[in-house]
């Protein structure tokens, strides 16, 4: 769903379409909201597994503002919090540094 190989303007649809439906309730199921199918999910999952560049006293390279490597790498600075509260517009400027994919998903 929220895959980081979706690129930028893919990632955005989900999350919009996703926002809608989070708290529809499926009969049997629930909501999926706290599901795979929600950012904050996701968010969670990437703040828990990032790396701290610090903390294991690796050299910074790339991207020397950021101190940490989420799942979209640490160059780019785009995370699925950014995702989340990002508008739109300034999801566009990230569009060329997100690899794409070719999935059918």
């Amino acid at each position: 769903m929220y895959c980081f190989l979706k690129g930028a303007a893919n990632l955005r649809k989900v999350r919009d379409k996703m926002e809608e439906q989070k708290e529809f309730e499926e009969p049997g199921f629930g909501t999926l909201s706290g599901t795979p199918s929600d950012i904050q999910w996701w968010i969670r999952v990437e703040q828990t597994y990032q790396r701290d560049l610090i903390a294991e006293r690796r050299a910074i390279r790339g991207n020397p503002a950021s101190k940490t490597i989420g799942f979209f790498g640490n160059r780019t600075n785009f995370s699925y919090k950014l995702l989340a509260q990002a508008d739109n517009g300034k999801l566009a400027r990230y569009s060329g540094a997100l690899l794409p994919c070719d999935c059918t998903e």
